[in-house]
């Protein structure tokens, strides 16, 4: 009922919203806002937090962007190109509300993330710090300057494992700190996630930073699933560097991303491709304009994905139905399978996590690919990502303002069909096993006999 009431509100809020200098009626959150996305029609998505998707208007500023590029190639990249960006950035800083003159744009959150990683010197026997939830990618970036430190460079890993409340990881986080303090091997910089990827945990970054910069600690946010999803405030969570995908929840066109360094490290940080650019110090600025040639539309597309939000009914409007059917859609889910979510309310964003109903966990066959292929081949309706956590199976289901709780309904009986026909097999080759073994047992207890009267 508590979702019903939401998108009854919600929907009120709507009515008809001014856009582009006039008036723009957009379908209603839920099913009917499918109209203004590119969605096929017999699929249900449920994983945007993967790659995200955008509003037909955003395609359109997408080819509208491409094709004045053509039309005066040197105009575009020699001018144009420069004072946009910087009407994006100053409309991205206000948003998260940071200085314009301390965000640059990068394709995606793995380009920012290299940038600021590659560009430290690390001294002998520094360490670097990050969750074992850590996405694969930011953990080979870690992983890459530690193989070739020479050994003077190490990593240091916080253990998470989920259900935990935030009030037991940040007890257990500052105990893992204070256990771990080695003058001779300082930890120089975290990174930490404001979403995790998987499982989808919002994490309590604004008590997190305070505990690591008073160690002296800088600070490293990834929040590749962040803007869009949930509020970011810059200037109150005072990171040192932080990075955070527009294409993903934002509804800009991939690849988009926003790269935020402190003003005292500017002088520092270099993008991944060093280019004619480069200064030392580093030109912030220029140098992150200009990584070389390349196509800058995605990033002109910010301002049509942000006004389509406030046509949408706005931040708040938006995040609060995304997580309020992420909430309830979850429990459904979980009613559904007979399990449980795995999140506390103030952990889910936009995502949930429900564990699958699957009797043997530890099935051979099992693995991320296999899911990926049994969803994509044999129930191809819908998709979402599932991984092991814990011993167990569970799913991350993306809520959307495209969504509705039919869809996590939907999700469930597809789910429920690939795990009961997984369940059954495992049974079948568990009796049969079972079965075959009884009748070896049988047949060498008759030889045995057999030998012992001869």
């Amino acid at each position: 009922m508590k979702l019903y009431a939401t998108i009854t509100v919600v929907l009120l809020v709507l009515g008809v919203h001014a856009g582009n200098g006039g008036k723009r009626q957009l379908p209603a959150l839920g099913r009917p806002m499918r109209e203004a996305f590119y969605m096929d029609p017999d699929f249900v998505q449920l994983n945007h937090g993967a790659y995200g998707t955008y509003p037909k208007v955003v395609g359109d500023a997408l080819r509208e962007y491409q094709q004045r590029s053509e039309r005066n190639p040197d105009l575009w990249l020699r001018r144009d190109a420069k004072t946009e960006l910087a009407k994006v950035r100053q409309m991205l800083a206000d948003l998260v509300n940071a200085d314009s003159a301390d965000v640059v744009m990068v394709p995606n959150t793995t380009g920012g993330i290299n940038a600021v990683f590659r560009s430290l010197v690390f001294a002998a026997g520094e360490r670097i710090l990050h969750l074992s939830s850590i996405y694969n990618s930011m953990g080979s970036i870690i992983q890459y300057l530690v193989d070739y430190s020479n050994g003077s460079l190490s990593k240091l890993v916080f253990d998470v494992t989920y259900p935990m409340s935030n009030e037991d990881f940040l007890l257990a986080f500052e105990t893992f700190l204070n256990q771990t303090e080695d003058p001779a091997h300082p930890i120089r910089i975290a990174l930490i996630d404001h979403i995790t990827s998987v499982p989808s945990i919002v994490n309590p970054i604004e008590r997190i930073i305070p505990m690591l910069k008073q160690r002296n600690i800088s600070v490293l946010i990834d929040g590749a699933h962040a803007i869009g999803q949930v509020p970011i405030n810059i200037t109150a969570l005072q990171p040192d560097y932080y990075v955070t995908n527009c294409h993903k929840w934002l509804y800009a066109a991939r690849g988009c991303a926003l790269l935020y360094v402190d003003k005292k490290y500017q002088g520092e940080v270099h993008p991944a491709q060093i280019n004619s650019g480069y200064s030392q110090p580093a030109n912030f600025q220029n140098e992150f304009f200009w990584t070389g040639t390349m196509d800058y539309s995605s990033y002109m597309t910010v301002p049509t994905a942000l006004q389509f939000r406030r046509e949408a009914g706005g931040e708040d409007v938006i995040m609060k139905y995304n997580h309020d059917l992420a909430y309830n859609g979850g429990r459904r889910m979980a009613e559904l399978f007979g399990t449980s979510i795995m999140q506390d309310e103030e952990q889910i964003g936009s995502m949930v996590d429900v564990r699958l109903p699957v009797n043997n966990p530890d099935d051979s066959k099992l693995d991320g690919e296999w899911w990926i292929d049994e969803q994509l081949y044999r129930h191809p309706n819908t998709f979402s990502s599932v991984y092991k956590h814990n011993g167990s199976w569970w799913v991350r289901v993306s809520a959307q303002i495209y969504n509705d709780l039919s869809d996590f309904e939907l999700s469930a009986q597809h789910f429920l069909d690939i795990c009961n026909e997984l369940n059954m097999n495992d049974q079948t080759t568990t009796t049969s096993t079972t079965t075959t073994s009884a009748s070896t047992t049988t047949d060498n207890s008759n030889s045995a006999s057999s030998n012992v009267i001869m």
